[in-house]
This record gives structure tokens, sequence and C-alpha cells, in this order.
């Protein structure tokens, strides 16, 4: 049991880092094209767009989706309950948005009723394959999700470069993401061959509904705090300013995410099956200091290299999204230890403390917002960095009482991976500032960096850079 627990966890990371990777860096090529092609308003309109589309999609995903995976007595007519629940669910949402479009476009001054209407369709087509990807899930054939959602990225972003070049506008990033629904859709249908066993369960549906509900709203939750300030910024300031701020998190957050949704996807179904207390702590504290490891080191490179990367790639008309990526890699830095907790939470059952969590932890946001409007673009930056860090604060003390790993033990096992990147960013600093040439701080820059960091690890013998060599070695 515990063998194959073992060895469907590496399989498990070792797949989904290829699909997150592989995925992330398709959409990174993509989206720096596109960015060449599109001026900073079109990305603003269609992060106002988003915002609400976003939050619809938390509804599908993330309250009945997730139960069915921790749920150790799950049957086919759960299933086929919360598939039918999904797509009825997904037809309301888009019924609101799509009365709500013209409030929507008045609350913003801009008219967005046409674009919203049509994008938000992406809701309807993915809750048709919303419990084929949990089947998959459960099943940890991370190998099935990554064919789909890498093909998925590729032939989407094709599209929404043609229409981009086109002269599309900000409708080739909505037929983007449409293209991705429908793709995505098709294919994990065809993947998964499942099928609904019967249309709705009443005494099914009822078993689900506590754990369901409450995992929902602290999903709801967490994604509307996660969209606030683009709500904020798209109404206090240009859709240009929010095109800056939405560019600059999604570089921040593409490493970052690449490697949190590794660990997060794979921990929660591995932890769920796991009985044994001491194995569930070890698990989790090798997660914790894998992940740290592969992850700090990323975004300190970025913070580092924001500008010759930026200037490179994107050109000069983006070059205010420098400082915001810098300021928001700190807030970035532990999200992934945030991640880890939250499975825990939902492991251990307590959908309730998960949700009181979520209310402590956004109404402390939401106050760090207000604060932090008067200060521009750039103090609504440094207080989402702030609130990563405290949310991670938060989410970390509760793990005391789940399993008795207190948050200095938390801090012990990440603290070698912060402190190797620490070094690694002072050292790569010389050639950043070494060189004029943009190329020559980029690569050089990178190079140093990943040698001193590498480096250093085989000279203090570094734990995880063993457990990372040992996975490769077993897997070659």
């Amino acid at each position: 049991m515990v063998e194959d627990l073992k060895s469907k966890s590496v399989k498990g990371v070792i797949w989904s880092f290829v699909e997150s990777a592989s995925t992330k860096v398709i959409q990174f090529v993509i989206s720096v094209i596109m960015a060449r092609l599109l001026m900073p308003e079109d990305y603003g309109i269609v992060a106002i767009i988003f915002v609400f589309i976003t939050i619809s999609q938390v509804f599908i995903d993330g309250g009945f989706a997730t139960t069915l995976i921790q749920d150790k007595y799950k049957t086919e007519r759960d299933y086929s309950t919360i598939f039918t629940f999904n797509v009825l669910l997904s037809v309301c949402c888009y019924f609101i948005l799509f009365f709500a479009a013209p409030y929507i476009s008045s609350f913003y001054n801009n008219d967005v009723t046409l674009y919203l209407r049509v994008q938000s369709l992406g809701i309807i087509i993915f809750s048709f394959s919303a419990i084929h990807k949990v089947r998959m899930t459960v099943d940890v054939n991370f190998k099935a999700i990554a064919k789909v959602t890498v093909i998925s990225a590729l032939f989407s972003g094709v599209v929404g470069i043609i229409l981009a070049f086109k002269g599309g506008g900000v409708w080739a990033l909505v037929g983007q993401y449409l293209t991705s629904a429908v793709v995505m859709t098709g294919m994990y249908t065809i993947t998964q061959r499942w099928k609904p066993v019967c249309f709705f369960d009443v005494s099914s549906f009822y078993r689900l509904f506590p754990f369901g509900t409450r995992l929902m709203a602290a999903s709801i939750i967490d994604k509307i705090y996660a969209n606030l300030y683009p709500i904020i910024i798209g109404k206090f300031c240009t859709p240009a300013q929010l095109g800056y701020y939405s560019r600059a998190e999604q570089f921040t957050s593409m490493p970052a995410y690449t490697c949190v949704e590794v660990f997060s996807r794979v921990t929660f179904p591995i932890m769920s099956k796991i009985t044994d207390e001491r194995q569930l702590i070890s698990v989790y504290r090798k997660y914790i200091s894998l992940s740290s490891y592969i992850i700090m080191p990323l975004l300190f490179v970025l913070l580092v290299l924001a500008k010759p990367l930026v200037l490179i790639l994107l050109t000069e008309k983006w070059a205010d999204v420098i400082v915001l990526m810098q300021i928001l890699c700190c807030g970035f830095l532990l999200e992934h230890i945030s991640c880890i907790n939250r499975n825990l939470i939902y492991v251990k059952g307590r959908a309730d403390l998960a949700l009181k969590l979520e209310v402590i932890k956004k109404v402390t946001a939401f106050l760090i917002l207000i604060i932090s409007v008067p200060f521009g673009l750039i103090g609504l930056c440094v207080g989402k960095a702030s609130y990563g860090l405290l949310a991670m604060v938060l989410n970390s003390a509760y793990t005391k009482k789940l399993i008795g790993i207190s948050i200095w033990e938390q801090i012990k096992d990440f603290t070698p991976s912060m402190v190797l990147g620490i070094i690694g960013v002072l050292v790569a600093l010389i050639p950043v500032y070494s060189f004029d040439n943009m190329y020559m701080q980029l690569f050089v820059g990178g190079f140093v960096f990943f040698v001193c960091y590498v480096g250093l690890s085989i000279i203090t013998k570094n734990e995880s850079l063993k457990e990372i060599i040992a996975i490769i070695k077993k897997n070659l």
C-alpha cells in the first residue's frame, strides 16, 4: 500500500509537472507573441471580463467536484448527480452574466457587454468535462490530463495568434478562451469515456451537500479576493494599467503556479488515500521541502531578471510591468506552502475550518486592499504581496492542530531553499549590473544564479536535491 502510494505520488508529480510546465511554456510563448500584436488596453478589457467568468467557474470546480476527490465512499451515482448539478449550475451562471453584462459595462464605463456574453459560453462548455477530469485526478492519471491540457493550449494559442494577426484585438483573446474550452471538453470526453448512470440522485446530493457547499463557499471567497485587484484596478485605473497588472501577474504566477499546481493537485488525492498519521506527516513535510526547493529559485531568478526579460520579450511598450513583477514575486514565494496546508485541511475533512480561514483571511485582505488603493498600482501590488505572506502564516498555524507540525517546523523545512535562493540572487546581480546588453544580463545572470544555487546545494548536501536526483534516476 505504502509503496503503491509512493509510486503513484512520484509518477503523479512527474506527469503533472510535464503537463503544467508544457502548458505554461506554450502559454508563455503564445502570450509573448500576442502581447506584441495586441495593446495593453485589449488585455485590460479581457481582464475585466475574466473576473466574472473565473468566479462563476468556481461553482463548477470549487465545491462538489473537489468533494468527490476527497470522498472515500463515492459511487457512480455520486459522479452522475454532480455532473448534472454542474451543467445546470453553469447554465444559470451564464444567464446571470448575460443579463448582468450591461450593468457591468456601466460600472466600468467600458462597453464589454458583447465580449462578456460570448466568452461566458465557455462556462457551460467546461461544465461537461469537469467530472471527467475529477475521475482522472482520483485515479492519479495525470499523464492523460497532460495530453489534454497541452494539446488544448497549443490549438487555442494558434487560433488566438491568427485572430490577433488579423487585427481581431479583444476577440483574439475571446476566441482563444472558447477554443480552449471546446478542445479540452472534447478531449476529456473522448479520453475518459464516462457517461452518467442516472440523471440526478437526491440522496446522493444531500450526502455530499454539507462538505461540498462549505468548500464551494471557501473557494468562492478565495476567488473573489483573487479577482478583487482586477475589479479595483479596472474601476479606478485605465484599461492599459489593468493590462500591465494582468501581464505582471501572469508572468509572475507562471513559474510559481506551474509548480504549485503540480504539488497541489498531486498532494490532495495522494494524502486523501493515506490513513496512517505518521506517514501523512512524512509525506506532508517532504512536499513542503521539495516544493520550496523547486519554486523559490524560479521566483528569485525572475525577480532579478525581470527587466531584461520584459524588455526583450514584450518590448518597451510593456516596461511598466517590470516593477510590478518584482513586487509580486515576493508575494508568491510562500504560496505553495499555503496551498499544501489548505489541501491538508481538506484531507482532514475540515471544510468548516477551511471556510472559517477563508473568511478571516479575506476580511484581512480586504482591509489591506482598502489601505493600498490611495497608493496607486504599485501600492496595490505591495498590498497583495504582503497578504500572500500573511495567508501562509494563517494557513500554517492550523497545521499544528491537525497533524502536530508547528509553523516553526514548516519554516525549518523551507529555510534552506530560501537561503540558497537569496545567495544566488546576490551573486547573479553582479553580471546583471555588469552588462549593458539585455541579452547578456538575461542569459549570464540566469546561468550564474542556477550554477550558484545547485553548486551550494551540492556543497551543503541538500536533501531536496538528493530526492530529486533519486526520482530522476528511478524513472529514467
